[in-house]
């Protein structure tokens, strides 16, 4: 201010501040006129931050600075309009904020710390449709809210003009809501926050939990139904697919990523490096009864994968999407008359069919079959035994696991007659 002003002297930088200041309210216009494609927003994020280093450093005083964001203001409201700059009301006192000296955190300043953080924990989708939530509450917030200044009644209200007007099932609001009560979570345990102000929010959307049929096991009738219909195709291993995850309990996205280096030559087990949860990484041992089919769907691959060929979509690579989809289009032929939806059934259902299987008539530990299909968990039993269950006592459980004598006989001989006569001697 001093080289602006040209002087030391107090009064006479007093007489002089008001041209200054003009010159500045110029200079914005200047800029403005010329080729500006910032907003107002954006310009006044630039200016709080150039204040607040100068006023940090020493070179202005806070008077001196203040004045500057008085006329950093009165660009803002000439440029937006006094009712655009009212709407954005909380985003300007931001800014303020921090031209000011205050502590801000800014939403996209926070942000992309969390994004690095969070990139190698979860899968590359998940976080990218976290990104558009966080991005519609910033913008329903101003653009770049100041984290510490966010409220309870604040989310509340964004959750009051959002959901309601949405049309979406309360499954989508609750993610939405869990979206960022992650971030906020996150933000907590960094001190960024004091609280997260979603916290105990979930309980007021309405039909939460309601409404949705659970998925229920497959009968040993349905099961051999759904084998004896399914086939394995010249690139499509579908039956294959579906023995697998019926005898392994795995997801379909976790069957069909796995490599051949995850699969030894005897067959007996595969691993799975990673996946939905931290308990995904894991190693599952393959039923007696599908040891051989995956030693021979292991010899004939074409390329890395235990199932060769799949397209792979998106960043994260998923290879299950066509595989899902053409599974639903075959149980619908099986089962024409029912709505699966309603009925609760669908690839998924595997899990569950298997899980019940291992717990009700192999008589598993839970704790033990939980750490098998990879399922994460809190509970006491999985803190004790928090390195998990020895392999030969999975791979006890997984032998254990029994669909009765029709399905486990139909699924040997159906294997027996995909693998070729090994040659004499």
């Amino acid at each position: 201010m001093v080289r602006s002003l040209k002087t030391s002297d107090l009064r006479v930088a007093q007489a002089r501040r008001h041209g200054v200041l003009a010159e500045f309210e110029e200079e914005f216009k200047r800029r403005r006129g010329v080729q500006d494609p910032s907003t107002p927003l954006t310009d006044l994020k630039a200016t709080a931050r150039s204040i607040f280093a100068q006023r940090r450093s020493g070179e202005l005083s806070d008077e001196d600075a203040d004045q500057l964001v008085e006329v950093m203001l009165d660009e803002v409201v000439g440029r937006m309009g006094r009712a655009g700059a009212e709407r954005q009301e909380r985003q300007i006192g931001a800014y303020v904020g921090l031209a000011q000296g205050q502590e801000v955190s800014l939403y996209s300043e926070v942000l992309p710390t969390y994004l690095a953080a969070k990139a190698g924990t979860v899968k590359h989708r998940t976080l990218e449709t976290q990104q558009v939530t966080l991005a519609k509450f910033a913008a329903w917030c101003g653009g770049d809210p100041d984290l510490a200044a966010i409220t309870r009644k604040q989310v509340g209200q964004w959750m009051s003009a959002t959901f309601t007007t949405s049309g979406r099932s309360p499954k989508t609001q609750t993610g939405w809501l869990s979206d960022l009560s992650s971030f906020m979570d996150w933000c907590e345990s960094r001190g960024v926050i004091e609280r997260n102000p979603c916290a105990g929010l979930s309980r007021s959307i309405k039909g939460k939990g309601k409404g949705k049929t659970p998925r229920r096991d497959f009968t040993d009738a349905e099961l051999l139904a759904v084998l004896q219909h399914l086939k394995d195709g010249k690139r499509y291993a579908f039956w294959s697919v579906w023995a697998l995850l019926l005898y392994s309990g795995m997801r379909l996205g976790e069957l069909l990523a796995t490599r051949l280096e995850h699969v030894p030559e005897e067959g007996d087990r595969i691993f799975i490096p990673g996946g939905k949860t931290s308990a995904a990484r894991r190693t599952v041992p393959v039923h007696p009864i599908t040891q051989p089919l995956v030693k021979h769907l292991r010899k004939r691959s074409t390329d890395e994968y235990l199932f060769p060929g799949l397209p792979s979509y998106g960043e994260d690579l998923q290879r299950g999407r066509y595989c899902s989809s053409r599974l639903a289009t075959q149980l619908n032929e099986v089962f024409p008359d029912i709505d699966r939806k309603a009925a609760g059934i669908s690839t998924h259902s595997l899990r569950h069919t298997f899980i019940s299987s291992a717990i009700n008539r192999a008589e598993a530990q839970p704790h033990i079959v939980r750490q098998i299909v990879g399922h994460a968990e809190d509970h006491v039993t999985l803190q004790v035994y928090s390195h998990g269950p020895s392999f030969d006592i999975a791979q006890r459980v997984v032998a254990s696991v029994s669909y009765g004598p029709e399905v486990d006989g139909y699924v040997r001989e159906r294997i027996a007659e995909m693998i070729p006569p090994q040659p004499e001697g």
